[in-house]
């Protein structure tokens, strides 16, 4: 792919590699370093759809909070990931409209830490823990028992995550397919990033 200039960090465009978070629910994080710990990581996440999102953020995040569970009674309960990572260097994670459940909390918790911007569209928005009630008739009663919070506490139902970049629209048809121009915009973001001077 062609990224633009190298950047001054001696990072080359060549070691931008692509990192699938729950791509079945429309999040992707691309990294800036291409190692075999990285490749392992980002293989066994593009093979496994119903990823756990606490064991990618332990991989992603040295021990901040990943979410917050408030409860009907407004009692929370936050979840951190275990400290150490497998990944500490430069990134950056595309989201959209599909980015839901599993991936939009990680997306959430990756922007309210500073570890990653966000680039795309603003997220699906499903942040309610429900559980099923069967009916004796064998229907079934949906009941929200809590909501899940970002970190920073920002309550994401019907709100989605906004991204700290928008890409331009239309989103692509195919993503990662040919022409894919928001993971081409996405990779040059993140090259540019890196190349940005240290304040």
């Amino acid at each position: 792919r062609a990224l633009g200039e190298p950047p001054a960090s001696g990072v080359t465009t060549g070691e931008v590699d692509d990192l699938g978070i729950d791509r079945c629910q429309g999040a992707k994080v691309l990294l800036a370093e291409d190692d075999a710990v990285n490749r392992e990581l980002a293989q066994e996440l593009l093979m496994d759809c119903g990823v756990e999102v606490d064991a990618v953020a332990d991989g992603l995040l040295d021990g901040d909070p990943i979410v917050e569970t408030q409860d009907r009674g407004g009692i929370a309960d936050r979840q951190r990931a275990a400290p150490g990572q497998l990944y500490g260097g430069p990134m950056l994670t595309l989201v959209n409209a599909g980015t839901a459940s599993a991936s939009e909390i990680l997306a959430g918790a990756l922007q309210d830490s500073g570890r990653s911007p966000l680039a795309g569209s603003r997220t699906f928005g499903k942040g309610l823990i429900q559980t099923l009630i069967n009916l004796s008739d064998g229907s079934g009663l949906a009941v929200t028992v809590a909501r899940y919070l970002t970190p920073s506490g920002r309550d994401i139902q019907n709100q989605g995550i906004e991204p700290d970049v928008r890409l331009p629209q239309p989103e692509p048809l195919e993503p990662d397919g040919e022409g894919d121009s928001w993971l081409q915009d996405a990779a040059g973001l993140l090259v540019a990033g890196l190349s940005a001077p240290v304040p």
